[in-house]
């Protein structure tokens, strides 16, 4: 399933263009101007009770890191990571305690950041993300939250697992066209 908001219709019609599987549903996010992240994962609420992996449309990674988390299904929610050598301007740091994740957040006050999120959220099913977004969405403000959110609550109840990226693999989030070539020369 894709969430999408902001120029749906391009998407759809990139979908529509594909040949093969898998399968792929398009669910519209109303909210894709007035929400962050979270809003997307709001559209897809229903759907959060079995297996999935969440991540941002805006994000590379090679496809060994997705092999990999899902190589390690786990139950419960786990949140994939590397190793924080250098903070980035824009990093959502993740504080862990060996595979436990202990604080998210784009600043960690009164924490320290061990590992950056690469924004791939897996969950072996369940309700503990589902509850943790609705929890965190109706908060003052929460419309606005990221949905690391979601996880810094779930790392607080049920818990969430660290999956460290193999040693070498590649990752990039994309907001500025240098990002794009950053990758094309990596």
């Amino acid at each position: 399933m894709i969430v999408g908001g902001y120029r749906i219709d391009q998407i759809a019609a990139h979908l529509a263009g594909r040949c093969g599987d898998p399968p792929t549903t398009l669910l519209f996010n109303p909210f894709w101007s007035v929400a962050n992240s979270i809003g997307s994962v709001w559209a897809a609420r229903a759907h959060l009770g079995a297996a999935f992996a969440l991540m941002n449309g805006d994000t590379l990674f090679d496809a060994a890191i997705l092999q990999a988390a899902r190589a390690e299904p786990a139950p419960g929610v786990t949140l994939v990571v590397e190793p924080l050598h250098e903070p980035g301007l824009d990093d959502m740091l993740v504080e862990a305690d060996g595979e436990r994740v202990i604080a998210v957040g784009k600043h960690l006050v009164g924490h320290q950041a061990t590992d950056r999120s690469l924004g791939l959220i897996l969950s072996g099913g369940g309700t503990a993300y589902a509850d943790a977004l609705r929890a965190v969405i109706g908060e003052d403000e929460g419309i606005h939250a990221y949905h690391h959110a979601v996880v810094r609550r779930v790392a607080e109840g049920a818990g969430v697992r660290a999956l460290r990226i193999p040693a070498g693999a590649r990752w990039q989030e994309i907001d500025r066209p240098e990002d794009i070539a950053q990758w094309q020369a990596s």
